[in-house]
């Protein structure tokens, strides 16, 4: 199976794995947060980010540009 990884980038983002042999969705999932205390700061878990590249092991991430405040993206 070959797998390409897309990935909607921040904090409510979103990473997908196709199948590029048949199309198929693989697995899609929101990005894996870590949440500190008290003051509720947020940031990703990149080891848990690592884990789904691992377990997915894609041949291509692509990755949405992200334009900044005011630009559609």
């Amino acid at each position: 199976m070959t797998v390409v990884a897309g990935v909607d980038p921040g904090l409510s983002g979103a990473i997908a794995f196709l199948d590029e042999a048949t199309n198929l969705i693989v697995g899609v999932y929101d990005l894996p947060i870590h949440e500190w205390a008290p003051d509720e700061q947020r940031e990703i878990n990149e080891a848990a980010f690592a884990e789904l590249l691992e377990l997915h092991n894609p041949r291509l991430v692509c990755l949405e540009l992200i334009q900044g405040f005011g630009y559609a993206s």
